[in-house]
């Protein structure tokens, strides 16, 4: 069987680490499962793969024009032998008429009673909930099956229309293998609030946050003893002059230098109002850093009782969590046990079977 791996949808953000972490398993440890791999991407991310792995380089040959790639795609399709096709992230930028397996992380789609849609303008509003059914709309037309990411993402979905008329896999995310072959320092006493947020730049992150919790924070105790690491570039926050000195920018992280990273952190503060999944919350819960987030029903379904939970990012919630815990947080919290809804969380290999198991026993 010759499968099709369409990443031409990702650009940044955690889709790509979930694709070379897939793409470095297929390799070393399934490479059996498939005759052959094409691999669809805009940008040639993937070196040194096995003979049957063929990499495609479409930048700048796909266009807005739906039609015009769906013959550009089935040609190729068609040119290696193609059984089955998964992109990863959708909807795709093309139709076909193979089995069509589409990795949904939508989350505007599925959680529309977010406070996050209370923050937008009428007009806007209208034009997302016009745009994201469109989107849904098109998902239909693409997909054979589609795979999320919680359970909680799979029955939100199967009350919508254009979703309850398909089959919904769930697959859990999953940590990268470099996080379980590093070797952490333990975080004892710590006279510093490091925190950090890994995230490419969307708005619904709500990147702000942390402008307000900075001038919250600089009238504290800890006025001069904490920094705030993101991982985007400093023009996509312009920080008041007064505070730039309590953030650091170092933009795109490489997935090999996550663990260190972390260890040189020590408070994770996930602000944002809408994911389907975030591979931050379970690289927290992974190296045991303190982890702050709203509480909504996606952060619940993944962390469940690890996290210390905000009511809608509320700044005096998150200060006065931090100047309760933060002293004593790792001298007490050492106990903490994955439950069994957790453990595929940290081995990558669970995820990759799973879709193999979907992509060869569903296709007949």
């Amino acid at each position: 069987m010759n499968l099709c791996l369409d990443l031409t949808t990702l650009s940044k953000g955690g889709g790509i680490q979930v694709a070379e972490t897939f793409i470095s398993d297929l390799q070393n440890k399934f490479s059996n499962e498939f005759t052959n791999v094409l691999i669809l991407t805009n940008n040639n991310f993937y070196f040194n793969l096995n003979n049957n792995f063929i990499i495609l380089d479409l930048k700048n040959k796909l266009s807005k024009n739906l039609i015009t790639n769906t013959i550009l795609i089935n040609g190729i399709f068609k040119k290696y032998n193609i059984n089955i096709v998964f992109t990863l992230f959708g909807p795709a930028k093309y139709f076909t008429n193979l089995k069509h397996f589409i990795g949904f992380a939508r989350p505007h789609i599925v959680y529309q009673d977010s406070p996050y849609f209370k923050k937008l303008s009428i007009i806007k509003l209208i034009k997302f909930k016009l745009y994201y059914k469109l989107l849904e709309i098109l998902f239909f037309l693409q997909s054979h099956s589609f795979i999320v990411e919680t359970n909680d993402v799979k029955a939100r979905l199967e009350k919508k229309f254009f979703f309850k008329k398909k089959k919904i896999f769930v697959v859990e995310n999953s940590i990268n293998q470099a996080f379980i072959n590093f070797i952490y320092t333990e975080r004892v006493q710590q006279k510093k609030i490091k925190i950090l947020f890994v995230s490419a730049y969307y708005d619904h992150k709500n990147f702000n946050f942390f402008i307000d919790l900075a001038k919250k924070l600089d009238n504290t105790v800890y006025k001069n003893k904490f920094k705030i690491t993101l991982t985007i570039n400093s023009e996509d926050l312009p920080i008041p002059e007064s505070y730039i000195r309590y953030f650091e920018f170092i933009g795109k992280v490489d997935v090999k230098n996550l663990p260190e990273l972390y260890n040189n952190n020590n408070l994770v503060i996930h602000p944002s109002l809408l994911e389907c999944f975030s591979a931050c919350y379970i690289e927290a819960m992974f190296t045991r850093t303190m982890l702050i987030v709203p509480n909504l029903s996606f952060t619940n379904t993944i962390l469940e009782n690890y996290p210390f939970y905000i009511n809608n990012l509320n700044l005096d919630d998150t200060v006065n969590i931090i100047l309760k815990n933060f002293n004593s947080y790792y001298l007490s919290n050492k106990n903490y046990i994955f439950s069994e809804n957790q453990i595929s969380y940290f081995d990558s290999n669970i995820r990759t079977e799973k879709y193999i198991n979907i992509l060869k026993y569903s296709y007949v």
